[in-house]
């Protein structure tokens, strides 16, 4: 038996753990601590921007970055938004991405604006209504 009934999903687990240990650090990421508090608040505007952006339950939300703290942001988000988190390598080729790309079928993006210029490449193969936010 699963000694956590509260935690049915993933998106579960920082608000879990916001509730109980609020000032707790949850992450630590160059130099910068953020504890279950600030998290799950994040992660609630996020939702909710993803969700005003058009994402639905059941959508594939790609997400093309370098290693950061956003990483985690957007999973938790799309787990509370019932999406599905479909993180991509970044270290892929043009080639490489286009395919997968046009293979996750995506009806939004999340992209690293470092990574823009790799982006130009595929970003023919989204939906032409598919949303993109920049992690600046």
């Amino acid at each position: 038996m699963w000694a956590y009934p509260e935690l049915r999903f993933v998106g579960d687990s920082i608000a879990y753990h916001a509730a109980r240990s609020p000032r707790r650090l949850a992450i630590r990421w160059n130099g910068r601590d953020a504890d279950f508090a600030d998290i799950d608040a994040t992660v609630d505007q996020l939702v909710n921007r993803l969700i005003e952006a058009g994402l639905r339950p059941g959508d594939r939300l790609l997400y093309l970055a370098k290693n950061s703290e956003d990483f985690f942001l957007a999973l938790f988000a799309c787990a509370r938004a019932g999406a599905c988190f479909t993180p991509v390598n970044w270290r892929l080729s043009g080639p490489e991405l286009a395919v997968i790309v046009t293979d996750i079928a995506a009806s939004m993006a999340i992209v690293d604006r470092e990574l823009e210029p790799l982006w130009t490449g595929v970003a023919s193969r989204m939906p032409a209504d598919a949303p993109i936010r920049w992690i600046d």
